[in-house]
């Protein structure tokens, strides 16, 4: 029967007889396994948590005048460091060097008795014959004392495995087209009772055109009540098809671009440009176009931007010469003058017409801007005031089939307006999107840009169902 209960959450892992050793120390009068509690309490106080398992738990039974040992209750089956090999032995050699490191850089921090206590204590700790090593942890027995040599000159001789714990045989059969390539082999000897892991699994290695695809039966998880076979299981393997010849890369095809200043003007800028078939235009491709005195550069001879260059093409820069300033007067006053007349002519008329009315019979408060004004003509000219951002309602645009978006902002000023010679000015705050599949949504888009966008800086002013257009309104230097 397991004894778990002398120590709460541990088991007895092996016994020593104390006419076995020599070299007690003691703390007092007694030899340290009979004064346990104390060395645990030095043990509590200057030692990791993480280490504090290291010294087995004594209990000296009386009746049978053995030392009983106890380490935490484990999964993993107990195994002498000295019975290790391979990895496994690697592993836990590690373990053991790192705890006895910590415990011996503790004794700095000791003084007096407790230094003397743990001194003792650390005598023969760590031992390969008196150490065990399970679950990723070592535990050291027979700790404070030394094996009397000239009875066992083998210190492995001293240690009395629990008698419960009986063991089987785990055998791993490689089968007729591969073989065990861990150097454990494939048998292994394991606690009755405990799970087959990952860890007691050897590896295999596949002869040439097999593939090994596992054990039959499954092993993980595999409760070991009796010896247990398990064999290795393979599938032929199918040749890979041959790669296919690699297809050629074309050669990547250029397009030249021209930009011409003409006659009456020079270029600031490169004048031709070499591009990849496909590449679109930007504004830092566009050459400056310094016009010569007397003319005005009015554009090219089409707008360049944004244009997706299938081929060669030219672009022509457009001038227009500039008028004497005497002609310039003579217009502008022309003009006006017509103006004034055609003024006087209409109050005439309407005098004419009206010749009893006396003006305006209530008082004006001020002028409001109007949503919308309608010309004599019958022109439409929108004029909504001030910007307001417009608010989505369970992700939707308020209902109608669109707002046109305002002008002008909250402090009464119009948008900086974007102009650089040879393409469309453009609002410097705003973007006008435009969806081209019949499909999309304009309630989806607004919901989409404000889940991507929800900052106060980024607003949508207007919106149009019908063309499936969206206004956002966003800061200036992110445009």
């Amino acid at each position: 029967m397991e004894d778990k209960h002398t120590f709460i959450g541990k088991r007895k892992v092996c016994s020593t007889d104390p006419c076995d050793f020599t070299d007690y120390q003691g703390i007092g009068s007694d030899p340290m396994y009979r004064r346990y509690e104390s060395v645990r309490s030095i043990v509590g106080h200057v030692i990791d948590p993480a280490f504090t398992h290291f010294l087995a738990a004594p209990d000296y039974s009386t009746e049978e005048d053995v030392i009983n040992w106890y380490i935490d209750d484990w999964t993993e089956t107990p195994e002498r460091l000295a019975d290790m090999t391979g990895d496994k032995r690697t592993r836990f050699a590690a373990v053991r060097d790192a705890t006895l490191a910590h415990y011996r850089a503790a004794l700095d921090s000791l003084s007096g008795d407790e230094l003397q206590i743990m001194l003792g204590a650390l005598v023969s700790a760590g031992d390969d014959e008196l150490t065990f090593g399970c679950d990723g942890k070592v535990f050291t027995v027979a700790w404070g004392m030394r094996v009397d040599t000239s009875k066992h000159p083998i210190t492995g001789e001293v240690i009395h495995e629990s008698p419960y714990r009986v063991k089987h045989d785990v055998t791993f059969d490689p089968g007729e087209h591969g073989r065990i390539a861990s150097p454990l082999g494939g048998k292994i000897a394991l606690e009755e009772g405990a799970e087959i892991t990952q860890n007691d699994i050897p590896t295999v290695e596949a002869d040439s055109g097999y593939e090994f695809t596992g054990w039959q039966p499954a092993p993980i998880g595999a409760k070991v009540t009796g010896d247990l076979l398990f064999t290795a299981a393979y599938r032929v393997e199918i040749p890979p098809l041959p790669a296919p010849d690699p297809v050629p890369v074309p050669e990547p095809q250029d397009a030249v671009c021209r930009f011409n200043a003409g006659l009456h003007g020079s270029l600031r800028g490169e004048g031709i440009l070499t591009r990849p078939l496909g590449y679109v235009l930007t504004p830092a491709d566009i050459p400056q176009v310094m016009p010569e005195k007397g003319w005005t550069f009015k554009g090219w001879s089409a707008n360049p931007l944004n244009v997706c260059l299938n081929g060669d093409m030219n672009f022509e820069a457009v001038y227009e010469k500039k008028q004497p300033w005497y002609t310039r007067l003579w217009n502008s006053w022309l003009k006006w003058l017509l103006l004034a007349l055609l003024a006087l002519l209409l109050l005439l008329l309407l005098s004419w017409l009206f010749p009893n009315c006396r003006g305006c019979t209530h008082t004006v408060n001020g002028v409001a801007d109007l949503d919308r004004v309608v010309t004599a003509t019958g022109d439409t000219i929108d004029n909504n005031g001030y910007v307001k951002p417009i608010p989505l309602n369970d992700g939707k645009l308020p209902d109608g089939e669109a707002i046109v978006a305002p002008i002008r902002g909250e402090d009464g000023k119009a948008p900086n307006i974007i102009r650089n010679p040879g393409v469309p000015p453009v609002m410097a705050n705003r973007l006008f999107l435009f969806l081209e599949d019949e499909s999309d949504s304009v309630d989806a888009l607004a919901d989409d840009f404000k889940k991507a966008y929800p900052d106060d800086n980024y607003s949508i002013v207007g919106y149009d169902r019908d063309v499936k257009s969206l206004v956002i309104q966003i800061p200036e230097n992110e445009r």
